[in-house]
Order: structure tokens, then C-alpha cells, then sequence
């Protein structure tokens, strides 16, 4: 193999590798201010705390806007109704900022572990 054929390999397959690198070594150094900032925000804290007191999830079931037969009235002024991908507790509490809710505290739901 002569040294022309070594340089266009090289060159062939060097070149977009040590690009791909360079790029993916910037894209990393210019996230990192803002992965920082995020991680102090006091709003993933309380959510991060809040998740970690939740009852484990046993099964998905109804959503608790179905259980209780709320209007769409009232569905459009509960925090749990635009997220459905949260237990229903969790999004209220979040809304309150952390705070939890003596209705969704003795929802039989919640004390099941049913969340949702």
C-alpha cells in the first residue's frame, strides 16, 4: 500500500470524524452554562422533591377528571387537566407550588397508590 493510498484513506475518513467530534465538542461546551442554570432552578427542586415523596404508580386506570365527572368548566380551571401525563396530585401540587392539597390528600385514589 503506498503512502498516497494511506493520506486518501485518511483524508477519506480522517476528516469527517474529526469534524463530527469538533462539532459535538463545541455543541458541548456552549450547553453546559445553561444545563448549570437549570439544575439550580428552585422549580425542578421543588418538582424533583415532590416526585420523590409520590406513592408508586400501580396501574393507570381512569384519569381522576373522569372519576369525579367534572364538567369541562372545571376541567378547564384544573392544573391536572392540561398535563396527562402526571398523576393528578402532582400536577396540582405543582401548580401550588409545591404545596399539597387536602382534597387530593384524602382522595381514597391517592392513598391507594392508584395515582393518575
Amino acid at each position: 500500500m503506498a503512502m498516497t493510498d494511506v493520506l486518501l484513506i485518511l483524508a477519506t475518513f480522517g476528516t469527517p470524524l474529526v469534524v463530527l467530534f469538533g462539532v459535538g465538542y463545541v455543541m458541548q461546551r456552549r450547553h453546559q452554562p445553561r444545563e448549570r442554570a437549570f439544575a439550580s432552578c428552585p422549580a425542578v427542586d421543588a418538582a424533583d422533591a415532590i416526585y420523590d415523596r409520590a406513592p408508586p404508580r400501580r396501574a393507570a386506570g381512569r384519569r381522576c377528571w373522569q372519576i369525579k365527572g367534572c364538567s369541562l368548566a372545571e376541567r378547564s380551571r384544573c392544573p391536572a387537566y392540561p398535563r396527562p401525563y402526571l398523576p393528578c396530585w402532582l400536577a396540582v401540587e405543582l401548580a401550588n407550588g409545591g404545596q399539597p392539597k387536602g382534597e387530593c390528600l384524602s382522595c381514597a385514589r391517592y392513598k391507594s397508590g392508584l395515582v393518575g
